[in-house]
């Protein structure tokens, strides 16, 4: 039995990456970049080093990497889904596993290579290049990979289990990991992005980055998140039942 199916790898970029999605990522991923070349045409030179570790916080970290990997995980099955092929190709002898693992995967890679990606045209846009004595490039660089796995693999699972991935998707980022961590810190525990600054935290200089979780939680997170994200698709597979998706 392959575990890999390299078919439904190709036919799964395909959809996450359609001409539209794949619009829509890029500028996701530009804007970054754009910003901190505005902000380094108008600022004296001196600033940036506090600005850039701002703006791949509060901006790539908290809105770009994960609407990224939102926008590329609600396609994974978006297409069976509306169309009924999920249930035709579940009557196929394909296991449930290899399916649900290379969607996953395919989106997993193709969330981390995008996010890495906008940071590395963050870091260029801005100057500092990356021999940084306080490591902030490698910090966020290394976070927002992790978080274009995490966050991929999460919202491939959301986006199989309701046809309304989208919509949870974005109830979740706006208001678990946006707004209910300013009034309520035990909402914190299950937000990735308190995960990913807590590993760059780890990386970075000391005092350059808060970090809200301890690291040992944040890498537990990083290996458990990923298994969960899987183990609730070959679930949602297993039932047979695409047509009564919510």
């Amino acid at each position: 039995m392959r575990i890999f199916l390299p078919e439904i790898a190709a036919l799964t970029l395909r959809q996450i990456l359609g001409r539209r999605r794949a619009v829509i990522a890029i500028l996701l991923c530009a804007m970054p970049a754009a910003l901190v070349a505005w902000y380094r045409s108008d600022s004296p030179p001196q600033w940036m080093a506090t600005f850039l570790p701002t703006a791949l916080t509060d901006l790539v970290l908290t809105a770009v990497v994960p609407l990224t990997a939102l926008l590329l995980g609600a396609g994974a099955f978006a297409t069976e889904m509306e169309d009924g092929t999920l249930l035709y190709l579940l009557t196929k002898p394909i296991s449930r596993t290899s399916i649900a693992l290379t969607k996953i995967l395919v989106v997993m890679g193709s969330a981390a290579g995008l996010a890495m990606a906008c940071v590395a045209g963050a870091i260029a846009a801005s100057g500092q290049g990356w021999s940084d004595p306080t490591h902030t490039p490698v910090a966020f660089l290394v976070a927002a990979g992790l978080g274009g796995l995490l966050y991929g693999a999460a919202f491939t699972a959301v986006g199989l289990v309701t046809r309304r991935g989208v919509q949870f998707g974005l109830l979740y980022l706006v208001l678990w990991e946006g707004a209910f961590p300013r009034v309520l810190n035990a909402t914190s525990t299950l937000s990735i992005k308190h995960y990913l600054l807590s590993i760059a935290d780890a990386i970075a200089a000391p005092d350059l980055i808060a970090a809200p979780a301890p690291l040992s939680t944040a890498l537990w997170v990083a290996a458990l998140l990923p298994l969960v994200a899987l183990g609730v698709s070959i679930h949602r597979l297993s039932r047979h039942e695409p047509e009564k998706v919510m």
